[in-house]
């Protein structure tokens, strides 16, 4: 017997391996056994491990983001994340499994869950282009009608379930009826037993009062029980599909949370209308799982934020919260929506939020800030800022908190800003960037606000120099870097004319001084030099030559130690603990001088006090000293010749310094109008420029300029006056022309533009070999020119040459490829590119290659095609070209692991030195040029150290005949006509 069962067994398990070798019928479905086993090992053996890996590789990303509490948090930390280079390896091992269970299993159930993990793992590796291809395959190919026209099982399946719920449905309008009539008849019994009680003797040709009751009592009982309409008879759809599996396994289609992730991939991309769309489609559609809403809402509050739609993004983290099942990512969006409402000036609702973080008992982190940020909302509600501020500093002190102290004082920097206490929230916002516990987003913040409150009471000087150290600090991504580049753009030339004006005034004064008098203060000017001890990190402006450092903990006329906080510092105490070295103990020190003083006597304080013969020793010591105080009283001649150097000596020099004054006094009215619109500030320098200097040069310019901020500041009278000197002083000028003739203006029209007019002054500047003053004209026309504007292209070229001659050679192959990234197409970007090549060692760069040779060439176009990649090396140093395939093969180790890439190199003209490298092969044209184009953002990763490269897609055909004329500048052209252009 037990033979026997042995024996059947063995059949069994034998049938069963026959039929799972099977990888696919002919009509696109598994039956029986065989179905059993692909979805089994299809769900359990490659999808599993792959999903544990696309898990791990989530978790890894969330944890190696760091949460940024000064700006509004990311929704999804795994998508926020810049550099994902370190889990690329896991992903892409996900990707391999997903691939094989796919090709192994084709039919199985799990194949659109498959796609799926696909498509996330390579939106993970912000491979956002292949993951939009592989999301839209899968939504289109496995949505729920799709998989019913393909299954005939599924068909039945689907059918009896829609006969079965018609049936139940018939079923409950059946006992709906009966009840409802049974309620009628109970109601008639009622209103008659009603009307046999109110008998009444007066005959009516209206209703009797038993029918009428009876009427009243049925209306009731249909109002309560409302009798359904007849619908017209339409054919119903089937249902939609929501289990492909059984009910023993039951298994949910990919569709909907595919279309979710498919709209996280269309935000990356830009394209918010489609991700929208998709989004609501999903939204609305009946047949959305629950379990889904949750990163549903998420999402559409993601698409808002990223679109600065805050309004609409509110509700739906508030939706999120509802369907969240997590209490921690339930944490991380009340967090989102308490700094959301504090965003928009609702400090109430933002405290409610702040307050039901905690309530989700977040980490130590997020509850921290959520405790502060409940802190700031009291102050904007109006609470006194000294309670809170007595708060504030509780928490400061408290040593669990003590990694939050920067970020604390600058809190309490927040509240005084916002009650116009500047000089209390300069000092804390100071702390808060000494603080040791300073990050870079603290300092961003903290310079930012000081920036802000010195820009508030008109400090531009100082602003200046607080937005440049905001903009160190800040990140790439951060929304404020366009702002505040643009102010530190704008402010540069007003910080620039106050210290020429600062400057020249100083130098004059200091040229009525007496000679005794200028050593002096060069000498003052030196110590202070020495005095100042400046950490690494600390940005310092730069005026009148000196380093001017702002700061608690430096107090020039206090003997007083202090901390980087700005805190007295106790000399003998160390970390909190009183020293017990011996000399901070008075009492010993007294007691060792007594002692010393007993046994050896009174002696004179000097090196080798106890020898008896000390005249060698000591006339070897005084010559070395002598040596050295001549030469540093040199160096102090020196020193003191260099910061004397600059003062006026003679009434020509004097004179000189004066007209800098008047010029720099013009340019700074104008860039207070200009560049910051402050026309009360140009109007009042304007006006002193002409009170200080009468006879200027600039006195028609000036009263235009003064003509056109009394305009502005809504003064008429001011703007008649500045006219009124104007055409009786310079009745034939420019300007007096501007103001008073209409003909004059419209005739402007007709001729170049001051724009034009500027682009020619600056390209005059440039062939007179003056670089940097056309560099700076050309920088002023950049942020007047709409990006539109084609002459937009040509300052750039033109300020590219201006880097090339004053900065070398790295930077001005940096602008030529920012001039090439930010006008394709324009002729200013094929200068910049043969430029570029020539730089890089193309000596053929420059040569224009015309049709015949192109003809000649016979380079074809065969986009469908295989490519290779061709890098191409001009001149290359020796070993240079082994150097590259290394870091090559590092890069596709890298990036392309899955793309099984192969490497050869070979000469394409060894009497130029030009070499090649072939990389094989992409089966397109479209696969290689997404190789070239990542290839183009990441240059310096690809072969470090290295320019003079360029890289080409090409097919077998053409590179044949690049072999045959042993060279690459017709191929350079044909590349840029038919693959560029496209």
């Amino acid at each position: 017997m037990k033979h026997s069962l042995l024996t059947y067994f063995r059949y069994f398990f034998g049938i069963l391996i026959i039929l799972s070798c099977v990888s696919q019928k002919k009509k696109g479905e598994y039956k029986g056994l065989s179905k059993f086993y692909h979805n089994t090992a299809a769900k359990y053996n490659a999808y599993f491990n792959a999903n544990e890996l696309l898990n791990l590789s989530i978790s890894k990303l969330e944890y190696a983001y760091k949460d940024d509490y000064s700006k509004i948090l990311a929704i999804f930390p795994y998508e926020a994340i810049e550099d994902v280079n370190f889990e690329k390896p896991n992903l892409d091992k996900a990707i391999e499994k997903v691939a094989t269970d796919i090709n192994i299993h084709k039919y199985s159930r799990w194949v659109d869950d498959c796609y799926l993990l696909l498509a996330k793992a390579q939106y993970l590796k912000k491979d956002y282009e292949t993951a939009e291809g592989s999301f839209e395959y899968l939504i289109n190919e496995y949505q729920p009608s799709k998989l019913l026209e393909r299954s005939k099982s599924l068909k039945q399946k689907n059918v009896k379930a829609i006969k079965k719920e018609k049936e139940a449905k018939k079923e409950e309008t059946k006992k709906e009826t009966k009840n409802r009539n049974k309620k009628k008849i109970e109601a008639k019994k009622k209103a008659q037993k009603n009307a046999k009680k109110k008998k009444s003797s007066k005959k009516s040709s209206k209703k009797p009062i038993k029918e009428l009751n009876q009427d009243k009592a049925v209306k009731e009982v249909e109002q309560e029980n409302p009798i359904p309409q007849k619908l017209t008879k339409k054919k119903e759809e089937p249902k939609t599909l929501t289990n492909v599996g059984s009910k023993l396994f039951p298994h949910r289609p990919a569709y909907w949370e595919a279309s979710i992730w498919a709209a996280k991939n269309l935000i990356r991309r830009g394209k918010y209308y489609e991700a929208e769309y998709k989004l609501l489609e999903i939204q609305n559609d009946p047949a959305t799982f629950d379990y889904l809403k949750a990163d549903l809402y998420a999402t559409k509050a993601h698409l808002y934020l990223n679109t600065d739609n805050v309004d609409k993004a509110i509700p739906d983290l508030k939706n999120a919260i509802l369907y969240a099942k997590n209490k921690k990512v339930k944490a991380r969006y009340a967090y989102i929506l308490g700094q959301l409402y504090q965003q928009l000036g609702r400090p109430l609702s933002s405290d409610e939020y702040f307050t039901q973080v905690l309530k989700y008992h977040p980490d130590f982190d997020m509850s921290f800030h959520a405790k502060m940020n409940s802190l700031i909302n009291k102050s904007l509600q109006g609470e006194s800022e000294e309670s809170l501020i007595t708060s504030l500093e509780r928490l400061a002190k408290d040593s669990k908190n003590e990694e939050y102290e920067s970020e604390i004082f600058v809190a309490i920097g927040k509240i005084y800003y916002n009650a116009k206490k500047y000089t209390e929230a300069i000092d804390y916002l100071n702390r808060a960037i000494w603080s040791p516990t300073s990050k870079p987003n603290i300092k961003s913040d903290a310079y930012y606000l000081l920036a802000n409150i010195y820009f508030d009471q008109a400090q531009f000087q100082t602003s200046k120099y607080y937005f440049d150290s905001t903009l160190t600090f800040l990140s790439k991504s951060d929304k404020r870097r366009p702002m505040v580049s643009k102010m530190v753009f704008n402010l540069k030339d007003i910080a620039e004319q106050l210290e020429i004006i600062n400057l020249q005034d100083s130098l004059i004064r200091i040229s009525g001084l007496t000679n005794k008098e200028k050593r002096t203060l060069a000498l003052d000017i030196k110590n202070r030099k020495r005095a100042i001890v400046v950490p690494n990190d600390m940005v310092i402006p730069e005026m009148n030559n000196e380093k001017v450092l702002r700061s608690p903990m430096l107090n020039r006329n206090s003997s007083v130690l202090r901390d980087m906080r700005g805190n007295k510092i106790d000399e003998k105490a160390i970390g909190g603990v009183k020293s017990t070295f011996f000399a901070y103990d008075i009492k010993a020190a007294n007691r060792g001088r007594s002692s010393f003083e007993q046994y050896w006597g009174e002696r004179i304080l000097e090196d080798n006090w106890r020898r008896s013969k000390k005249s060698s020793f000591n006339s070897l010591t005084n010559e070395l000293e002598e040596k050295k105080d001549t030469v540093e009283k040199l160096e102090i001649e020196e020193d003191l010749a260099e910061l004397l150097a600059g003062i006026p000596s003679s009434a020509e020099e004097i004179k000189l310094a004066h007209k800098k004054i008047q010029e720099a006094m013009f340019l700074l009215g104008v860039a207070y109008r200009d560049k910051i619109e402050f026309y009360q500030r140009s109007k009042e320098t304007l006006e002193k420029l002409l009170s200080r200097y009468p006879e200027t040069e600039r006195q028609a310019d000036a009263l235009y300029y003064l003509y056109l901020d009394c305009l502005d500041l809504k003064d008429q009278e001011c703007a008649d006056r500045n006219n009124s000197i104007l055409k009786l002083r310079f009745a034939d000028s420019y300007y007096a022309k501007l103001i008073n003739d209409p003909e004059f203006g419209k005739s402007l029209m007709n001729k170049k533009n001051e724009l034009e007019q500027g682009y020619e002054k600056a390209y005059s500047l440039f062939e007179n070999q003056e670089y940097e003053e056309s560099h700076k004209i050309l920088q002023a026309l950049a942020t007047k020119v709409k990006a539109d504007n084609p002459l937009h292209a040509k300052i750039a070229l033109l300020s590219a040459f201006c880097i090339g001659k004053t900065s070398g050679k790295e930077p001005y192959m940096a602008a030529l490829k920012d001039v090439i990234a930010n006008y394709p197409g324009s002729a200013q970007e094929s200068k910049a590119r043969e430029i570029l090549r020539f730089l890089r060692g193309d000596k053929e760069a420059f040569e224009v290659v015309n049709v015949v040779e192109l003809q000649t060439a016979k380079f074809t176009v065969e986009d469908d095609k295989m490519h290779f990649m061709m890098i191409v090396f001009f001149d290359p140093p020796a070993k240079q070209i082994d150097k590259a395939k290394i870091s090559i093969s590092d890069y596709h180790l890298k990036y392309n692991k899955l793309d099984n890439l192969k490497m050869t190199s070979l000469p394409i003209n060894t009497d130029d030195n030009v070499f090649a490298i072939l990389i094989r092969k992409y089966e397109t044209k479209t696969q290689a040029m997404k190789y070239y184009n990542a290839v183009q953002k990441n240059r310096e990763e690809y072969i470090p150290g290295f320019q003079n490269f360029e890289i080409y897609p090409i097919t077998q055909n053409n590179y044949s005949a690049i072999l045959e004329l042993r060279r690459v500048k017709e191929y350079q052209a044909f590349f840029k006509a038919n693959y560029e252009s496209n």
